[in-house]
């Protein structure tokens, strides 16, 4: 894959700045004393992970191997991919809003679902989370921060 020429490469090189106590590192360091939290945490962050594996086929589908399918095939494969995308952002939206909920029933801080989401649950910064997180991961670009 080509991630110099994608537009969701781009995007998240554009809004690089992860804000402190959103990495998937915090999440599991908040949580790992806590096994349902602790379960809680990892099913958020193993979506977060499939939802940017979608984004990237879906870029990669609509940028690239249109030129390579008929006609039918692209857009049926656009379709079943733009069905995947949308219904593992909703989980994504939903596993982080439980997870928030349920460690404030037990007493526990949750001030970085706010910081990811907003006041407001706002999906589109939750989006922005996942696939800045998620790139920051695979890069190694989050475990320079942790490693200081």
């Amino acid at each position: 894959m080509i991630m110099e020429r994608s537009y969701v490469f781009s995007q998240i090189e554009d809004e690089m700045e992860q804000v402190e106590g959103t990495s998937f590192r915090a999440l599991e360091e908040c949580y790992k004393h806590d096994e349902l939290l602790d379960e809680l945490a990892r099913e958020v962050i193993i979506c977060a992970r499939r939802y940017f594996q979608i984004v990237i086929k879906f870029d990669r589908l609509r940028d690239f191997e249109r030129f390579h399918l008929e006609e039918a095939e692209y857009r049926f494969q656009m379709g079943e991919l733009d069905l995947s995308r949308r219904l593992t952002h909703i989980s994504l939206c939903d596993k982080l809003a439980i997870l928030a909920r349920t460690s404030l029933a037990q007493g526990i801080d949750n001030e970085w679902f706010e910081k990811i989401a907003g006041r407001n649950a706002d999906r589109e910064a939750i989006k922005k989370w996942a696939l800045r997180s998620t790139f920051e991961e695979i890069s190694g670009i989050g475990e320079k921060a942790y490693a200081e």
